[in-house]
């Protein structure tokens, strides 16, 4: 890691696992922020953040986060605070505003100035990262497929998000969480049983389920563009089976 670190460079190396890291990294991309703030107490307790907006002097409250979606899993009340700010986005469709500092570093160009991102030992992006020079082709048809075809995906299933929290694999999760399919770092494609399909969503869905697994199956390990696609396509047409999409999420 000290290799990467130009001289004179000020800010965070690494990839946050923390709240806390999070909250370091709140501090330097303060300026950054789209949205006036002028923090006035840090807390120990719920919410993280307070201040005012200096423009109009309205009270604004501040969760941090690791994960958007921790949010809800410590327990944080929904009209609790203002805006959640998180290192990773992993929370389709949140009901409070979101500022992911991951994205907010991209949208600025920050990269190498307030912020190197070094994968940490042992997690399944810096287990990716090492296929770059060995395996370009895996490397660059998995990097498509989780950044690109994933959110193509979730553009028409709106409830479908990666979780890269597991130790073997990145798992593919619709909208109650349920995982149905994984992608492990050297491209190999896991999913679902046919029997696990129904069980879970009845009967109805086994044709669409049965052409899922083919398609996964038939790949078995993602080498290129095209068949993240077709994994990709393969997703919408069965979570839309499963009652997902636009008709389900405008009702």
């Amino acid at each position: 890691m000290e290799n990467k670190v130009p001289a004179n460079f000020r800010g965070f190396v690494g990839e946050p696992t923390s709240e806390l890291a999070t909250a370091f990294l709140f501090g330097l991309l303060y300026d950054y922020l789209p949205f006036s703030f002028v923090p006035t107490r840090i807390n120990d307790a719920f919410p993280d953040c307070e201040g005012i907006d200096p423009n109009t002097g309205r009270h604004i409250a501040i969760e941090l986060e690791l994960l958007s979606r921790n949010y809800i899993g410590h327990g944080h009340p929904i009209g609790g605070c203002d805006y959640i700010v998180c290192w990773r986005d992993n929370w389709p469709n949140p009901p409070i505003p979101v500022i992911a500092l991951e994205e907010l570093i991209a949208e600025n160009d920050l990269e190498g100035k307030r912020f190197i991102l070094v994968h940490r030992p042992g997690s399944l992006r810096a287990e990716l990262e090492t296929l770059c020079t060995t395996r370009p082709d895996i490397y660059e048809a998995v990097t498509y497929f989780l950044d690109k075809v994933l959110s193509q995906v979730q553009q028409r299933i709106p409830g479908v998000h990666l979780d890269e929290e597991l130790s073997a694999h990145f798992v593919v999760r619709e909208v109650n969480g349920r995982g149905f399919m994984g992608v492990y770092p050297h491209g190999k494609l896991v999913c679902g049983t046919i029997k696990g399909f129904v069980a879970g969503y009845g009967e109805s869905c086994r044709e669409a389920a049965e052409h899922f697994r083919n398609i996964v199956k038939g790949i078995g390990v993602l080498q290129n563009k095209t068949q993240a696609d077709q994994v990709g396509t393969a997703i919408v047409t069965l979570l839309t089976a499963l009652g997902y999409g636009k008709q389900k999420s405008e009702g």
